[in-house]
């Protein structure tokens, strides 16, 4: 914890920081011990989270309070089938909109993440998740495709049932890797290509961002730079 504080306090606090712990909050009390650390230095910092946070009071107000602005979490479907597929225990779709409430409240923009391609997914979910994302005010978002790694419970499934297209491990992560029940290859991709380029639309942008909101700057950068990322190419992989 030490070693945290004081390399952070070497550093230009008018700088971004970022931290890439893929659940900062997994051990609260580390966490709020952290935050509570932070707050002295008055750092601005984005990290990755699960919806635990908004769970626990006390670590909430802990997290704005030394300087968190945005936080990436893994809401991943709005199908609780595919929830209890993909085992995350801990998301309840009924929950989703209050906690990006409470976050909101706190001062903590929402980067949400979401996966097209699991089994339950069917030719409206593109719609409908895009269409949640956008009236939740998320402040950014990511769309991507199933990407089943090797040693995962998932990964074993497709492949028992013969739905693993290729094993080459350098193109996991960049192109579809499985075939789709419900949907054609063709949809999902397309589907994903939309559901990006709806999301990051001048419109969305403004109606999610506005002129009012408290980091505009920040986040009206992040998703400029998404739209030209989306629009500037035909298809994305």
């Amino acid at each position: 914890m030490a070693e945290i504080i004081n390399e952070i306090a070497t550093l230009d606090s008018k700088k971004l920081f970022v931290f890439l712990d893929d659940n900062i909050v997994g051990n609260p009390k580390f966490a709020k011990e952290l935050f509570r650390l932070l707050i002295p230095l008055k750092i601005k910092w984005v990290g990755q989270c699960s919806v635990t946070i908004a769970k626990d009071d006390e670590l909430l107000k802990l997290a704005a309070a030394s300087g968190c602005v945005d936080l990436f979490i893994g809401f991943e479907s709005l199908s609780p089938s595919n929830l209890q597929a993909v085992g995350k225990k801990i998301n309840a779709v009924d929950e989703y909109q209050t906690i990006i409430k409470k976050l909101h409240k706190a001062g903590i923009g929402v980067h949400g993440f979401f996966i097209f391609g699991l089994d339950g997914d069917d030719a409206g979910s593109f719609k409908r998740t895009v269409s949640f994302a956008q009236k939740a005010h998320l402040e950014s978002a990511q769309f991507d495709i199933l990407t089943p790694y090797p040693g995962t419970a998932i990964f074993e499934s497709l492949d028992k049932a013969g739905r693993i297209l290729s094993k080459d491990w350098s193109q996991y992560g960049h192109d579809l890797m499985f075939e789709p029940k419900s949907l054609s290859r063709e949809i999902l991709q397309e589907g994903r290509t939309r559901a990006w380029r709806e999301f990051y639309s001048l419109p969305s942008i403004w109606k999610r961002i506005g002129a009012g909101h408290h980091n505009s700057f920040f986040f009206w950068g992040a998703n400029l730079y998404y739209y030209y990322q989306v629009h500037r190419l035909r298809t994305l992989h």
